[in-house]
């Protein structure tokens, strides 16, 4: 048992050594595509989601507010297939930045679960 444990501890350190980098990586791309339009990854989440609804609701008006200009301004700019500036783009912040508290809205779901 405790050789099992040990490989799956040495796969772990392996995976993560190669996985990290990539997943990394991949963080960017998304991050510059979505720099692009000024927008946050929690813009593009699915709105069919009962968590992402949940967190589209706990938002306050002022951030539901610039949710929705963002998105406008999206869909705007690729139907003129226009980006916004270097500056533009980093004067919205990180694409990575929390606007929703989803995992806040998972645990909260799960602790529901396990109470019934």
């Amino acid at each position: 048992f405790q050789i099992a444990t040990r490989q799956q501890r040495i796969m772990s350190k392996i995976l993560k050594s190669v996985l990290m980098p990539v997943a990394k990586w991949h963080q960017a791309q998304i991050a510059n595509r979505l720099n692009k339009f000024g927008l946050k990854y929690d813009d593009i989440r699915n709105e069919f989601n009962p968590e992402v609804i949940e967190g589209i609701n706990r938002l306050t008006a002022e951030e539901l507010s610039n949710r929705n200009k963002r998105l406008r301004r999206a869909m705007d700019m690729s139907t003129k297939r226009t980006y916004l500036n270097e500056a533009d783009a980093k004067a919205e912040g990180s694409a990575f930045q929390p606007v929703m508290e989803i995992k806040e809205i998972q645990r909260e779901q799960i602790e529901r679960a396990l109470n019934r």
